[in-house]
Protein backbone atom coordinates (compact mmCIF):
# COMPACT_ATOMS: atom_id res chain seq x y z
CA UNK A 1 0.00 0.00 0.00
CA UNK A 2 1.33 3.65 -0.43
CA UNK A 3 -0.37 7.01 -0.41
CA UNK A 4 2.11 8.60 -3.17
CA UNK A 5 2.27 8.47 -6.86
CA UNK A 6 4.80 9.80 -9.57
CA UNK A 7 2.97 9.85 -12.53
CA UNK A 8 3.77 11.30 -16.08
CA UNK A 9 0.78 13.45 -17.42
CA UNK A 10 0.20 15.98 -20.00
CA UNK A 11 0.22 19.34 -19.97
CA UNK A 12 -3.64 18.42 -20.69
CA UNK A 13 -4.20 16.26 -18.31
CA UNK A 14 -2.99 18.45 -15.34
CA UNK A 15 -4.94 21.51 -16.68
CA UNK A 16 -8.05 18.83 -16.64
CA UNK A 17 -7.13 18.26 -13.17
CA UNK A 18 -6.20 21.10 -11.64
CA UNK A 19 -9.96 22.85 -13.44
CA UNK A 20 -11.90 20.18 -11.54
CA UNK A 21 -10.17 20.81 -7.66
CA UNK A 22 -7.30 18.57 -7.71
CA UNK A 23 -4.49 19.80 -6.30
CA UNK A 24 -0.94 18.08 -6.96
CA UNK A 25 2.83 19.57 -7.24
CA UNK A 26 5.12 19.26 -10.01
CA UNK A 27 7.99 16.88 -9.45
CA UNK A 28 11.54 16.00 -10.61
CA UNK A 29 11.72 14.71 -14.56
CA UNK A 30 8.75 16.10 -15.34
CA UNK A 31 6.22 14.05 -13.44
CA UNK A 32 3.47 14.90 -11.28
CA UNK A 33 3.27 14.39 -7.26
CA UNK A 34 0.15 12.73 -6.12
CA UNK A 35 -0.65 12.41 -2.19
CA UNK A 36 -3.91 10.96 -0.78
CA UNK A 37 -4.76 10.23 2.38
CA UNK A 38 -4.96 7.44 4.32
CA UNK A 39 -8.67 7.61 4.54
CA UNK A 40 -8.99 8.28 0.58
CA UNK A 41 -11.97 5.80 -0.65
CA UNK A 42 -12.15 3.57 -3.84
CA UNK A 43 -14.70 5.42 -4.96
CA UNK A 44 -12.61 8.92 -4.60
CA UNK A 45 -9.88 7.22 -6.97
CA UNK A 46 -12.01 5.87 -9.22
CA UNK A 47 -13.54 9.77 -8.96
CA UNK A 48 -10.16 10.94 -9.88
CA UNK A 49 -9.27 8.75 -12.55
CA UNK A 50 -12.87 9.47 -14.52
CA UNK A 51 -12.32 13.38 -14.45
CA UNK A 52 -8.65 11.85 -15.99
CA UNK A 53 -10.27 9.61 -18.48
CA UNK A 54 -12.75 12.63 -19.20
Amino acid sequence: QGNEVFALLSEAQVSVLHNAGAVFYPWMGGSQRLVCSWATTPEEVDAFLGVLKG
